[in-house]
């Protein structure tokens, strides 16, 4: 049996390098959410799921609610990567989005790579750019998102999970069971 789980799902490859930084850091297996069936999750006490933002979801999260729905005896800390500045604003949209109020979830600086776009995902972001293009007064961070929508860049930083890295450290036991 396994200590605990990194399960993700990624579109454009920045959520896999968190996931894969993770399993590292905390010597867990990773898997892709596509990977999981429920049987997957049976005496896994510590999942840890990322997905990519996609239209303000966490993409994959309603699969993996799915499959959890009959499971028990775990815990799960969610992490979540996007474009968007990380703080308390963007975790705050993300939790009423997702409904996760309660639930141990971190935000992380992700990327994009339009060339692993769709042409649905292009045109989504074509729009998304001249809405915020056509505001008046844009916030200093819409100011900077529309900069990063417009240039494809890598923003992730492996530092930027030592919260969460602490956090499924201080659920793991010595023993190599999740504390529950």
């Amino acid at each position: 049996m396994t200590q605990g789980l990194i399960v993700y799902e990624s579109y454009g490859g920045t959520t896999e390098r968190y996931a894969a930084w993770l399993g590292e850091t905390l010597d867990l297996p990773i898997l892709p959410l596509s990977a999981c069936r429920s049987s997957t999750f049976e005496g896994v006490p510590l999942l840890i799921f990322g997905g990519a933002v996609h239209g303000g979801e966490i993409s994959g999260l309603k699969k993996l609610r799915r499959l959890l729905r009959r499971q028990e005896g775990h815990q799960t800390l969610y992490f979540a990567t996007g474009l968007r500045a990380a703080n308390e604003d963007t975790l705050g949209r993300l939790r009423r989005a997702n409904d996760l109020p309660d639930a141990p979830l971190w935000y992380l600086r992700g990327g994009m790579d339009k060339s692993k776009l769709t042409p649905g995902d292009k045109t989504l972001l074509r729009c998304y750019r001249a809405m915020l293009s056509r505001r008046r007064d844009l916030s200093p961070e819409d100011e900077e998102l529309l900069c990063l929508v417009q240039i494809p860049g890598d923003y992730t930083d492996r530092e930027s999970l030592a919260p969460l890295i602490a956090a499924a450290r201080a659920r793991l036991t010595p023993s190599g069971a999740a504390a529950v």
